[in-house]
C-alpha cells in the first residue's frame, strides 16, 4: 500500500501541465561557440515551428542539431514558448553585460525555467549613441548612423552588432530574432518579435542604417520587417538645418542597398504627390503579415500600443 506522501507526490505530478510531455533534445551550434543543449517539451516546439516540427519528428536519435543559431537567440524563443512574451528589458540587459557563453546546457522543460549555463566575462561594445525623440520631433536629423561605426569585422564567436549603441543593439537582437522566426517558420513568434521591434522603434529614431543593411542580407525585401523599414525611411523628414548635418545624412543615406533606396525614393515622391504612405508605421499589423482579417483583429484588440486603434477608441469617445 502506497504511503500518503507518495500519493500525494503522484496526485501532483499528474495535475502538471506537462508531466507527461515529450521532451525534445535541441543541439544549437553557432561558429566557433561551445554547442548548447535546450530541453523543451516536443509539443510546444512542434506547434509553433513547422521546419522544428519536421525535424524533431524525422531525427533519430532524439537530439535535434541546428546550425548557425546563437544559443542566446534560442534561449529567447524556448522562454517565449512558455511564457508567450519578450522581455526587451532583459535582452538589453544581455546585450549590455557583454556576457559570453561558454558552455553547459539550458533545462526548459517546466514553466519555471532552469537556465544551466556557465558565463565568461567578454568587452562591452562602444556605447556612442543615445536615444532621440522619435518620428520627427528632433529638430536635427535622426541619428540613423546610431553610433554604428563598425564595418562588421567582428571576429565569429561575438554579435555583429557588438559595437553599435544601446538603442541599435537591442534593435539588431530583435532583428535577429525575426530572422530566426522566418528561417524556422515561427509565423507567431515571428509577430512577437516584429512587435517588440516596432514597440522599441515607436518612440526612438528611425533603426539605423546597419539595421537595415542586415535586414536586406537575411530577408526579402517584400518581407514584413522590411516594409516596414521601408516606410519609416520613407515617411522620415529629413531636414537639415544645418550643413554639417546634410553632409551626415548623406553619408548615412550612402550605405543603404541601392534596392532599398530606389523603392524608398519611390515612397518619398508618393508622400510629395500627396499619396497615403505609412510614413510613421503607426498600422501595426501591415507588418505582421496575419494569415486571415480575425488573425489580424485579434491582434489589434490585444494591442494597446496601436496608433491606428488608440485614434479609433479616441473618435467612439468623442463621438466622430
Amino acid at each position: 500500500m502506497a504511503s500518503t506522501g507518495t500519493s500525494s507526490r503522484k496526485r501532483k505530478r499528474d495535475e502538471l501541465p506537462f508531466a507527461d510531455q515529450e521532451i525534445a533534445t535541441i543541439s544549437v551550434e553557432y561558429k566557433n561557440q561551445p554547442p548548447r543543449q535546450f530541453h523543451v517539451h516536443k509539443h510546444l516546439l512542434c506547434s509553433s515551428s513547422e521546419v522544428l516540427r519536421d525535424s524533431c519528428n524525422r531525427q533519430e536519435p532524439k537530439v535535434t542539431v541546428l546550425k548557425d543559431v546563437r544559443s542566446e537567440d534560442f534561449e529567447v524563443f524556448t522562454r517565449w514558448l512558455y511564457t508567450k512574451t519578450l522581455d526587451v528589458e532583459k535582452m538589453e540587459d544581455v546585450v549590455d553585460d557583454g556576457g559570453k557563453t561558454t558552455g553547459g546546457h539550458v533545462c526548459l522543460v517546466h514553466q519555471q525555467s532552469c537556465i544551466k549555463a556557465e558565463k565568461g566575462t567578454g568587452e562591452n561594445g562602444s556605447d556612442s549613441s543615445t536615444r532621440e525623440a522619435g518620428h520627427g520631433q528632433n529638430p536635427c536629423i535622426p541619428s540613423i548612423a546610431g553610433g554604428d561605426t563598425s564595418e562588421e569585422t567582428m571576429t565569429d564567436d561575438k554579435p555583429w552588432y557588438t559595437n553599435f549603441g544601446e538603442q541599435s543593439r537591442t534593435l539588431a537582437r530583435l532583428l535577429d530574432l525575426y530572422i530566426f522566426a522566418q528561417v524556422y517558420k515561427a509565423d507567431s513568434f515571428k509577430i512577437a518579435a516584429m512587435l517588440e521591434f516596432q514597440r522599441f522603434a515607436f518612440h526612438a529614431d528611425i533603426p539605423a542604417v546597419n539595421i537595415v543593411r542586415h535586414a536586406l542580407d537575411n530577408l526579402d525585401i517584400t518581407s514584413g520587417m522590411c516594409s516596414y523599414l521601408l516606410d519609416r525611411y520613407g515617411g522620415q523628414d529629413f531636414s537639415c538645418p544645418e550643413q554639417l548635418d546634410e553632409q551626415n545624412l548623406e553619408k548615412a543615406l550612402a550605405k543603404l542597398p541601392p534596392r532599398f533606396l530606389t523603392r524608398m525614393i519611390s515612397l518619398v515622391a508618393r508622400r510629395t504627390a500627396g499619396g497615403t504612405v505609412n510614413g510613421k508605421a503607426e498600422r501595426w499589423c501591415d507588418y505582421h503579415e496575419h494569415k486571415s482579417e480575425e488573425e489580424r483583429r485579434e491582434c489589434e484588440e490585444r494591442r494597446l500600443q496601436d496608433a491606428d486603434i488608440a485614434r479609433e477608441r479616441y473618435r467612439t469617445l468623442v463621438g466622430q
